[in-house]
């Protein structure tokens, strides 16, 4: 039997706004405001949103929380079932588009959370919904090429999306959830033969403008018009996003298992970014997945953007349906119009028994 190091995820983490935000909660805070013959109105829509999307609750953070507060908890599971410390990790890559503090990496606050450790190299991307995959491909190169700096290392998503969406916009107020996922990575002796992280990414910038934050970047500021316009919110044209969606994860979930040299039938597990349920079912009806193939959690989380995927991931190990050396099929899209897929082997996760 030939042996390699590669890296492998060694740990697995979630979170999750500890605000518990049902249905019926979201319908009376956008009735705060409205005029007694108004106030039945968000309700009504937010029910007929709620059977569409696939939705029942989802986790808010706290008025003083931020992307920190989910990064922590999530990297701190992810440790523990790794078996480590703050002081063993040399570098925690971020994906987050809300982070506490403009320009600070939302890392040095993560590292300091759990105990501190001034050698440890920190930087956020921003990638939207598919901003994890992009810092998980960051972290793999950097544990396998002789200019990396070794493992283990902690890809990290935190994504506080209850702080970007705007109270009269039913279609995405109802719509997202705070949440963050985090994966410990390092080298790992496995089997030769064992399956190979695989990365595949694209990008329609002709939908910009259907799935963004207006205002708040260094083309526009937040000034007070933007703040009564909602403009610092996200803005999503959702008919035209659903219909790319499905067509862009089809295209590269077929384009990332052709690039691993995979079928669907090579596939133990497909995992989809957790945006929307008919959004979920087009996917996975043009890829012909079995029902017991597809995990679907967007009932407890809502969109948590690019924390979407690991959370589902763990949750995925936590109620037995991932076992050591299965493969997973995630894909994703989100803002830019960008999206991603990914071949994620579990080499190297102790069995689910050992949850902690």
């Amino acid at each position: 039997m030939t042996v390699e190091m590669r890296p492998e995820i060694i740990g697995l983490g979630k979170s999750k706004g500890s605000r518990v935000i049902t249905n019926f909660d979201v319908a009376q805070m956008m009735n705060d405001g409205r005029e007694d013959d108004q106030r039945e109105i968000p309700a009504r829509v937010v029910d007929r949103l709620a059977k569409k999307v696939g939705l029942d609750q989802r986790g808010w953070l706290n008025e003083d929380e931020g992307a920190s507060h989910l990064g922590t908890i999530a990297a701190r599971h992810a440790m523990e079932m790794a078996g480590i410390t703050i002081g063993d990790v040399k570098s925690i890559i971020v994906a987050t588009g809300l982070p506490d503090y403009l320009g600070v990496p939302t890392g040095t606050i993560i590292v300091e959370n759990l105990g501190g450790n001034k050698k440890i190299q920190t930087a956020d991307i921003s990638g939207a919904c598919p901003g994890f995959f992009h810092a998980l491909k960051s972290v793999t190169e950097s544990l396998s090429s002789p200019y990396g700096i070794g493992g283990p290392q902690v890809c990290v998503a935190a994504e506080p999306a209850s702080k970007g969406i705007n109270p009269r916009v039913p279609e995405t107020y109802m719509l997202f959830g705070d949440g963050g996922g985090a994966f410990v990575m390092d080298l790992v002796d496995v089997k030769s033969s064992s399956p190979r992280f695989t990365f595949d990414f694209g990008n329609d910038p002709s939908l910009r403008e259907d799935l963004y934050v207006p205002a708040g970047g260094s083309r526009n500021k937040v000034d007070e018009e933007a703040l009564i316009q909602g403009l610092n919110c996200i803005k999503m044209n959702g008919a035209k996003v659903k219909e790319a969606a499905i067509r862009y994860m089809t295209e590269i979930a077929e384009s990332v298992l052709s690039k691993a040299g995979m079928t669907l039938a090579d596939i133990d597990l497909v995992v989809p970014h957790q945006a929307n349920l008919e959004i979920i079912n087009g996917v996975a009806k043009n890829l012909q997945v079995p029902d017991e193939k597809l995990y679907v959690n967007i009932h407890r989380y809502g969109n948590t953007s690019a924390a979407s995927v690991p959370i589902a991931i763990r949750e995925a190990w936590e109620e037995g349906r991932l076992k050591k050396g299965d493969k997973i099929l995630a894909v994703t899209f989100g803002a830019g119009l960008n999206f991603a897929g990914a071949i994620i082997p579990m080499n190297s996760l102790p069995e689910a028994t050992q949850a902690i």
